[in-house]
Order: structure tokens, then sequence, then C-alpha cells
């Protein structure tokens, strides 16, 4: 009895040794560092709305398209690559890795400060005009300044990758509960004195040069410095390609939304959709920390047994998500409108109707633990070819409806924009017998189900 109560304490307190144990622990510390995110991001909210119109977090929201654009574009998924490298803990590696991370965030910042000049120069020479958002005056010296952020970010030491692949949270945890904790201070006080949306803009650069500093001197392991390995540069170019594409579309999924609705509807309406995106994804974005950080290396450690033994173990990391996802998306889809009229003064109602359409996206979440599949089998390039016809199918319908002025149908596709590529990635797991067929199909059919449940919900509301 005493050797079965000190196993059970070991599960709960993560016994190293257990796989179980150090899931639970990484989700209790993932969970509570994200919960007290949303705290921070809430509680700003609620302020700063006070504090500015909804036309300049419009202008915020597209000068971060520019940034979030150039990100993706370079990006080589370096967590992805230290989770499934071989020897990921050798010192020439990590080394590498950081090297390579910090030199991309010089490039990155150089080439979104001439975005911003070329934007500049577009809008003098009277190409944008109008009430769309890229025609704000403000947006193009806002870009060029947004973009140091980028070389700040650079410089985050690479062993935070390392602890995620070992399912360690804590001091990631710690350190992002702390960065927030000083973002959300800076953003409130800058915006207090600047009353502008300049104020954002000082504050995130301000946090990145916390969150950079935190990360070098309190996150154990391997000392950062400059070093180039031929070998470990080749691996990451030849591996990072193919998610290199996978980012390339998800760059077109999570900007075509704000493209099209800053230029199709303005500013105005561009700021109330990006508060019910805050708030639609405070809750999304703890899934995808928790998917990423446990469900991921768990994912990577079951597809190394034998399949009928995967197939057993699978839909317990993954079914857990569906549930979750259903709570939360009906939840949004019932309770978005009441949420907004109840924290936000009435310039923005309309948030809440945008809200209550963006839960949609809980609702398909748990398919992208899909992905971590052929993640984890290295097969980068079959993902990145599902996750480019997902978005593209997908963001061409979000711009017919663009075109016919219908933003409540914008939103929608643009909730669904992944759904094309997860059952693409279904549908290979089932031909490869990675999952049980009829177990699959009945899950998308309560998915499905689901789906349509809230579209019902919505439209009589």
């Amino acid at each position: 009895m005493i050797g079965s109560l000190q196993r059970r304490l070991a599960v709960l307190n993560g016994d190293r040794s257990s796989l179980r144990g150090r899931i639970v622990r990484g989700t209790f510390w993932v969970t509570t560092g994200h919960v007290a995110e949303i705290a921070f991001r809430l509680g700003s909210s609620l302020i700063l709305t006070r504090l500015l119109t909804p036309s300049a977090f419009g202008i915020m929201a597209t000068a971060q398209v520019f940034l979030f654009t150039a990100i993706m574009i370079s990006d080589v998924g370096i967590r992805a690559l230290v989770i499934t490298h071989e020897r990921p803990s050798d010192r020439s590696f990590i080394r590498t890795i950081w090297t390579f991370q910090f030199g991309r965030g010089i490039v990155l910042a150089i080439l979104v400060a001439l975005f911003g000049q070329l934007l500049g120069f577009a809008q003098n020479k009277g190409w944008i005009v109008g009430e769309n958002s890229f025609a704000e005056p403000t947006l193009p010296a806002l870009i060029s300044v947004l973009g140091i952020t980028l070389a700040i970010d650079g410089l985050k030491s690479a062993n935070e990758h390392m602890m995620v692949r070992e399912l360690r949270q804590n001091s990631l945890v710690a350190l992002e509960i702390g960065s927030k904790f000083i973002e959300t201070i800076l953003k409130i006080a800058a915006v207090w004195i600047t009353e502008s949306v300049w104020g954002l803009a000082y504050a995130l650069i301000l946090s990145s040069v916390v969150r950079s500093a935190l990360s070098l001197l309190f996150i154990p392991g391997e000392r950062m410095g400059f070093h180039w390995d031929k070998v470990h540069a080749a691996f990451v170019i030849s591996r990072g390609k193919w998610i290199g594409v996978s980012s390339w579309a998800s760059m077109l999924g999570n900007v075509s939304d704000k493209v099209l609705i800053g230029a199709f509807f303005g500013s105005n309406i561009l700021g109330l959709y990006t508060l019910a995106w805050t708030i639609g994804n405070a809750l999304h974005n703890l899934l995808a920390k928790v998917a990423e950080s446990i469900a991921f290396p768990t994912v990577r450690e079951l597809v190394s047994q034998p399949v009928k033994k995967f197939r057993k173990k699978y839909f317990r990391v993954r079914d857990p998500f569906q549930v979750v996802g259903a709570v939360f998306g009906m939840g949004l889809a019932i309770g978005g409108p009441y949420i907004v009229s109840l924290a936000y003064d009435p310039r923005y109602e309309y948030s809440g109707v945008i809200l209550s359409i963006l839960s949609l996206r809980y609702l398909v979440f748990h398919l992208r633990v899909n992905s971590y599949v052929l993640r984890a089998k290295v097969q980068f390039a079959r993902l990145a070819a599902y996750n480019l016809i997902s978005v593209i199918g997908v963001s061409g319908a979000a711009l017919i409806f663009a075109n016919l002025r219908n933003l409540e149908a914008v939103v929608f596709a643009v909730s669904m924009i992944q759904s094309l590529g997860y059952l693409l990635v279904s549908r290979r797991l089932i031909q490869t017998k990675m999952v049980d067929r009829a177990g699959e199909i009945g899950r998308h059919l309560i998915t499905v189900l689901s789906v349509v449940a809230v579209v019902m919900l919505v439209r009589s509301a």
C-alpha cells in the first residue's frame, strides 16, 4: 500500500522516470502559466480599451501583420528541430541553433523596417487611399519601430526548446509569468503617458528586452555563445525547409483575416475584430501551449512504439482536447456577447457577435494533434502540402465573402481555415493504420455535429 501511494505521489509530482508523470506535471505548469497570462491580457484590455479607440487597436493589428509575416516566411521550426533531433543537447548544435536564431532576428528587423518605408512611399504616391487600415499615416513608422523586437527576441536562450522537449516547464512558466506581468505594467503606463498607439509599441520593445535578458540569465543549460557548425546548419536547412512551407501556410491563415478585414471594412471594424480575437484567443492559446509543449513531445515518444501500442494510447492524448475544446467553444458561442457587453463599453458591442463565431475554432482544435504524428515521423513535406491546400482554399473563400462585404462569413471562414488540412492528415493516419478507422470517423461525426449546433446557436441569437 505504501509503495502504491509513493508511485501515485511520484506521478502527481512529475516523476521524470514516468511519461505520465511528466505529462501531468508539464500540463499543470503550462496551464498555470497561461491562466496567469490570460488574467494579465484581459485585465490590461479592460483598461486599454478605455484609454484608446477601436481604430488604435486596428492600426496596431495591421502593423503586427507585417511582423508576423516576416517571422513566418523565414521560419524553419527551430523548436520542432530541437525536439526531433537525435542529440539536441550537443553543445555545438545548441549554439549553432542560437546563432542562427539571432542572425535571423537581425535580418528580419532590417527587412521589416524596409517594409515600413515601402508602405510610406506607397502612401505618399497615393497608391493606398481610402478608409482601409493600410492607409493610416502613422503605420509606416510604427512598423519600422516594432521591427526592433524581432532582433531582441532572437537573443532568447535556445535552452528553452530543450526544456520543452524534456517536458520541464516550471522555469519557462515562471519566466513567462514574470515577463507578462512586466509587459502589462509597461503597456498601461506607456499608453497612459502617450495617449496613443505608440504607447503599445514602446511597451512591446521594452518587454522584449526584459524577456530575452531573463531567458539568458535564468534558463538552465548550456551557456549561449556564437558558433557555426556546417553539419548542424545543413541539418537546420534541409529539415527546416519543409517546416518553412508549413509556416508560410500558417502565415497566410493568420494574416489573411486581418488583411481582408482591414482592407475591406476599415480600421474601426478591424479593432472590434481584434478585441474579439484577443478574448477568444486567450483559452485557444492555452490549448495550443499544452498541445505544443506536452502533446507533441508525448506523441514523439509514442511513435517509437509498435503501431498497436501507439493506437491504444494515442486517443488518450487527443481526446481530452476534444472534450475541453467543445466545452470552451459552446461556452463562448453562448456567452460571447454577454462577456463583451459586461466588460466593455458600447463602442465594442459588435465584438460579442464576432466572438461567438470565432468559438468554432475550439471545436476543431483537437484535430491539430494529428499533425504531431506526421511531425514526429519527420513527414514535414506531406504536412506542408496539406497545410497549403487548406489555407489557400479557405482564404480564397474568405476573399469572396469580403468582396461581398459579408463580415460574419469572413469570420466563419477564418475560424475553419485549418479544417481541410486536418481532414487530410486524418485520412493519412487512417491509410497508414496509425489510428482506428471507425474511432476516427466517429470522432469526426461528433465534431461536425458540434459545429452545426454552434452555427445554429449564433444564427438564432
